[in-house]
């Protein structure tokens, strides 16, 4: 049943564009709760629906192109939700960057368009997401004005999905809750795999509709719980409603010679 499934979906034009390994994933997953194919293929691509209801649309990628071409890279930027959010990007990074050090080479799970502005800065990334539109835009992009930028296919919650390391800087951003709701215990076992030194993990702070309900004390209490013992935090900080974590490899040193515990540093 699981490769009716994932022959159907792979040829839908919907989820065509879509990493193979996510296909797979939930097709096994829907096959092995439903006995009925035809409930097992509905629940699939509902499942589908719900992962990649926020997703670019074709048409959106074109346009985001074709800025792209034009030189309009903020405008092609601003069209990706959680870029947009992230705004002004020049300040976001420089916060980063301020606290982690600029890093010559990073990964960028789960990227959506944000290698695009880290390597017109000079930085050397790689990024892997489910969404192979995007992917296949942010290359041709690379490949046309030769920056330092690889996009790449790759589900976070499939076996071997992150590429060779050693990268100086992991970004993680929003995504550890996304994971933990589809598989429990993924997110601990992103953060335990992760090819780099440093990591930079991010949450948000608020709903879609603007509501804290006390979003930043719970997904500080969760990702505190849950870092596994070789990570130590060593910075922690809110900017434009995101909470953002910068964790490192216990033994490894940062500027600033300092841990977190809490919320609060302690030298």
């Amino acid at each position: 049943m699981t490769n009716s499934i994932y022959e159907k979906l792979a040829e839908s034009k919907k989820y065509a564009a879509l990493c193979p390994d996510t296909l797979r994933r939930v097709a096994e997953d829907c096959a092995r709760r439903y006995k009925k194919p035809k409930e097992a293929e509905k629940a699939a691509r509902e499942t589908l629906h719900g992962i990649t209801g926020a997703f670019m649309r074709p048409e959106e990628l074109k346009r985001a192109e074709e800025r792209l071409k034009a030189g309009d890279m903020e405008g092609a930027l601003e069209m990706h939700a959680s870029t947009r959010e992230r705004k002004p990007l020049g300040a976001f990074y420089e916060a980063l960057f301020a606290r982690a050090g600029r890093p010559g080479r990073v990964l960028d799970v789960a990227c959506g368009l944000n290698p695009i502005y880290l390597a017109a800065m000079g930085i050397s990334v790689i990024g892997v997401d489910i969404a192979g539109g995007q992917i296949e835009m942010m290359n041709r992009w690379a490949s046309a004005g030769g920056y330092p930028m690889e996009a790449r296919l790759g589900d976070a919650l499939c076996p071997g999905f992150l590429p060779e390391g050693p990268f100086d800087l992991t970004l993680a951003m929003k995504l550890l809750p996304v994971l933990e709701n589809q598989k429990k215990g993924a997110a601990a076992a992103l953060i335990e795999g992760l090819p780099s030194e440093k990591a930079a993990v991010t949450f948000p702070t608020r709903t879609l509709s603007g509501r804290g309900v006390g979003m930043e004390r719970h997904y500080s209490q969760w990702f505190e719980g849950l870092l596994p013992e070789k990570w130590a935090i060593f910075d922690r900080y809110v900017q434009n409603d995101e909470l953002i974590y910068l964790i490192q490899r216990n033994g490894g040193g940062t500027d600033h010679g300092e841990a977190v515990c809490g919320g609060h540093a302690h030298r």
